[in-house]
């Protein structure tokens, strides 16, 4: 029962936060085959792209990604633990 309402508090978290804002993130490091499908198209990504709603990302095995969350995706993050805790009590 706690997993399902961490996880359902976390999509419903998810989901207010990328439609605060169409720009979700900004790509700050990127090492590797790496690339974003957006809408029907695929990017090749590189340091300071933006993460948007809906991008799927895609890489190679040996790539790392690293995304840093606008600000109402923190906030919206903050929201998350408050609620994890209340489930965890």
């Amino acid at each position: 029962m706690k997993t399902t309402s961490l996880c359902l508090v976390l999509w419903l978290c998810l989901a207010a936060a990328l439609g605060y804002a169409a720009d979700a993130g900004i790509f700050t490091i990127v090492e590797g085959g790496a690339r974003v499908l957006r809408d029907t198209k695929w990017y090749t990504l590189a340091p300071g792209a933006r993460f948007e709603e809906g991008d799927i990302i895609d890489d190679d095995a040996k790539a790392q990604v690293q995304i840093e969350l606008t600000e109402a995706l923190g906030r919206m993050k903050a929201s998350l633990v408050q609620a994890m805790k209340m489930l965890e009590s």
